[in-house]
């Protein structure tokens, strides 16, 4: 079996020995990577379901499928490898944490991703997921915090009218929509119609995404993973 090599040097040879591997990898023997389609098809089924089973067991009558975006994570190309997704995690943590009074209901279930901007010719990520019980309050909270208000475009910022996107859905519908949050691929930033990354942007992307393990992306509160499926439980 082919072996990956370490990124280093020219991102154009880490690159070449990506797809070294991803033209070795099957539907039956998906290449362990987040950049296998083929292995995160079948984690976002294990992950869906999981979701599945939580809000059956928790009861739950409300859920609500949350965007949420900052200008601090934005980034220029050159500056992928160096983001840390692990700040924006406890910076996240943190903001929920101090709007609310308790966290005590519910859980909260993201993913960090990006998305390309061709004006401003930078990554902005964000973060998809779904929310239930009191986590649902606790990102309405964050719209009234100035770090989650509408901000213009900016030199290498894009603008943003909406930081903190998180509608009422019924359960199932949730499920539904986190499905198409946990997509294995980045998109083109106001494109119009959902459009997936090209050339050097989208090999940019599959790279940012070998290097990191699922744990890495995900943010999880009120929830945990166990054993090494990505089983979520209460």
């Amino acid at each position: 079996m082919l072996e990956k090599t370490p990124h280093q040097g020219d991102w154009g040879d880490a690159a070449r020995d990506l797809s070294i591997c991803l033209l070795a990898s099957t539907r039956r023997h998906p290449w362990p990577t987040l950049a296998s389609a083929f292995y995160w098809r079948d984690l976002r089924e294990r992950i869906v379901g999981n979701l599945n089973i939580l809000i059956e067991d928790c009861e739950l009558e409300r859920a609500s499928f949350f965007t949420i975006v900052r200008r601090e994570w934005a980034c220029h190309p050159a500056e992928l490898d160096e983001v840390d997704i692990a700040r924006f995690k406890r910076m996240l943590r943190k903001n929920l944490e101090d709007t609310a009074v308790e966290l005590i209901e519910g859980f909260l279930v993201g993913r960090f991703e990006a998305s390309y901007d061709p004006l401003a010719q930078c990554y902005q990520f964000h973060i998809h997921g779904v929310a239930t019980g009191d986590y649902i309050d606790a990102i309405n909270k964050l719209k009234g915090r100035r770090s989650y208000t509408p901000w213009p475009d900016m030199a290498g910022i894009p603008g943003c009218k909406k930081p903190v996107a998180n509608p009422d859905l019924p359960i199932e519908d949730a499920v539904r929509a986190v499905t198409y949050g946990l997509k294995g691929y980045w998109e083109l930033r106001n494109a119009g119609r959902a459009k997936r990354l090209q050339g050097d942007e989208h090999t940019r992307s599959l790279l940012f995404l070998d290097r990191h393990r699922p744990e890495d992306l995900f943010l999880l509160m009120g929830v945990q993973v166990k054993g090494g499926a990505f089983d979520l439980s209460v």
